[in-house]
């Protein structure tokens, strides 16, 4: 059993998953190539709908 766990959490679209032809750590890559990545505040509102469903 590790000592501790990593995740990542990737908002993610039907259309993103389409449009890549990916998914999981390919279509994070090819996301970030193409520009694709959320602004400081979309990521806050992430983190605050997850504090709140894992409290």
């Amino acid at each position: 059993m590790p000592g501790h766990l990593h995740f990542v959490v990737q908002p993610v679209r039907a259309e993103d998953v389409s449009r890549f032809d990916a998914f999981g750590p390919a279509l994070q890559v090819a996301m970030g190539r193409a520009g694709c990545v959320p602004g400081a505040a979309e990521v806050e509102r992430v983190c605050d709908r997850l504090r709140a469903a894992l409290g």
